[in-house]
C-alpha cells in the first residue's frame, strides 16, 4: 500500500499520521511490506513511509522490473540507505552494489542499516559525485568527503562497470544532476547503463536533453511534489536506443 498517496494537510491524513509521532525515533522497526518486508530500519532515519515500506512506491516498483539478479549498481546520493537496501536485495549475493553519500550523518545511517541487515554486496563510498575531481579528503570545517566524476571512479581498482545508475542527490547545494551526468560522459557512451534518475524542476529539462544527445532515451515515470518547498521533481527512466 503506497501511504504517501494519504495527504499530511487533510483532517483524515493527520489523524492517520498521529501515532507514529508517537515512536520513538531511535526505534529499529522491520519493514512492513512489499520486497524489504521484515528488513530493519531505524525509525529516526529518514520518512516514516521508509519502514512503512512505502517510501518512493513507484520507483520501488521500478527498480523491481529493472534490475537483474548479478547486476552492478550505482546508488548516488544512498542517503540513509533505503534504496541502496533495496538494490542490493535485487541484485543478490551474485551482484554488488556501490552506494555514494558524502552527507556524514546519512553516511552514519546507511553503514548502520547494512549492518543491521547483513547486506555484504554493498561497497559504500563516501564521496560527493560529480563533474569534478578532487582527489584530497575534505577536513577542519570542511566535510570529510571527497569530490570524484563517475569516468574517474571507474578507473579505481575493484570498481566494477554499472549496468545501472540510481540518482537521487535531493536538494544539494554543492552539486546537480546534471553535474553528475556530465562527468560521467564517458561511462554513458561506452557502457550504456541504464538511468533512472530524479531531477527537480531546474535541472530536468537539461538532464533530459543532455542524455538525448548521448541517444538515450528519456521518459518521466512519475512526478511529485517534495514535502516542505513544494517543488516539482521528475523521477526519470533513460535507455540507450537500440
Amino acid at each position: 500500500m503506497d501511504f504517501s498517496k494519504i495527504s499530511s494537510k487533510t483532517l483524515f491524513g493527520k489523524v492517520v499520521r498521529f501515532p507514529l509521532k508517537l515512536i520513538h525515533k531511535g526505534a529499529t522497526l522491520p519493514i512492513m511490506q512489499d520486497r524489504l518486508r521484515g528488513k530493519k530500519w531505524v525509525v529516526g532515519a529518514f520518512y516514516h513511509g521508509c519502514w512503512l515500506g512505502s517510501f518512493e512506491f513507484q520507483k520501488q516498483r521500478l527498480l523491481e522490473s529493472l534490475i537483474k539478479p548479478g547486476s552492478v549498481v550505482f546508488d548516488i546520493g544512498a542517503h540513509t540507505g533505503f534504496m541502496t537496501l533495496l538494490c542490493s536485495e535485487l541484485v543478490g549475493a551474485a551482484g554488488h552494489v556501490f552506494a555514494f553519500e558524502p552527507n556524514e550523518r546519512h553516511l552514519m545511517h546507511l553503514e548502520n542499516h547494512l549492518t543491521l541487515n547483513g547486506s555484504e554486496n554493498v561497497t559504500v563510498v563516501n564521496a560527493l559525485v560529480g563533474d569534478s575531481d578532487d582527489p584530497l579528503p575534505k577536513s577542519g570545517n570542511s566535510p570529510s568527503y571527497r569530490e570524484v566524476t563517475l569516468d574517474t571512479l571507474l578507473q579505481e581498482k575493484g570498481m566494477l562497470a554499472p549496468n545501472y545508475i540510481v540518482m537521487d542527490i535531493g536538494r544539494s547545494k554543492r552539486n546537480s544532476e546534471l553535474a553528475v551526468l556530465r562527468g560521467a560522459r564517458e561511462t554513458l557512451e561506452q557502457l550504456n547503463p541504464v538511468v533512472v534518475l530524479s531531477a527537480n524542476e531546474h535541472t530536468y529539462e537539461a538532464c533530459r536533453e543532455f542524455l538525448e544527445d548521448l541517444a538515450f532515451h528519456v521518459e518521466v515515470f512519475t512526478t511529485r511534489h517534495n514535502d516542505g518547498n513544494g517543488a516539482l521533481s521528475y523521477r526519470i527512466l533513460a535507455k540507450k536506443r537500440p
